[in-house]
Protein backbone atom coordinates (compact mmCIF):
# COMPACT_ATOMS: atom_id res chain seq x y z
CA UNK A 1 0.00 0.00 0.00
CA UNK A 2 3.56 2.55 0.53
CA UNK A 3 4.37 1.99 -2.53
CA UNK A 4 0.53 2.58 -4.43
CA UNK A 5 -0.17 5.90 -2.22
CA UNK A 6 3.97 6.97 -2.91
CA UNK A 7 3.15 6.25 -7.10
CA UNK A 8 -0.16 7.83 -6.87
CA UNK A 9 1.23 11.18 -5.40
CA UNK A 10 4.44 11.23 -7.66
CA UNK A 11 2.09 10.91 -10.66
CA UNK A 12 -0.36 13.87 -8.82
CA UNK A 13 2.69 15.75 -8.59
CA UNK A 14 2.80 19.16 -11.22
CA UNK A 15 6.37 18.22 -12.14
CA UNK A 16 5.31 15.10 -13.17
CA UNK A 17 2.67 16.34 -14.91
CA UNK A 18 4.94 19.23 -16.74
CA UNK A 19 7.34 16.10 -17.77
CA UNK A 20 4.54 13.83 -18.78
CA UNK A 21 3.21 16.87 -21.16
CA UNK A 22 6.76 17.37 -22.44
CA UNK A 23 7.41 13.78 -23.16
CA UNK A 24 3.51 13.24 -25.11
CA UNK A 25 4.37 16.19 -27.26
CA UNK A 26 7.99 15.24 -28.21
CA UNK A 27 6.32 11.71 -29.22
CA UNK A 28 3.39 13.47 -30.92
CA UNK A 29 6.17 16.01 -32.88
CA UNK A 30 8.39 12.91 -34.06
CA UNK A 31 4.90 10.91 -34.84
CA UNK A 32 3.83 13.79 -36.73
CA UNK A 33 7.21 14.15 -38.82
CA UNK A 34 7.49 10.40 -39.74
CA UNK A 35 3.64 10.50 -40.77
CA UNK A 36 3.99 13.57 -43.22
CA UNK A 37 7.51 12.20 -44.58
CA UNK A 38 5.63 8.97 -45.37
CA UNK A 39 2.78 10.79 -46.83
CA UNK A 40 5.41 12.89 -49.42
CA UNK A 41 7.30 9.67 -50.09
CA UNK A 42 4.12 8.43 -51.51
CA UNK A 43 2.98 11.44 -53.18
CA UNK A 44 6.45 12.05 -54.69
Amino acid sequence: MEFDKALSEFLDDDCCEAINEAVYNLIRTAFTAGWKAAMDAQSG
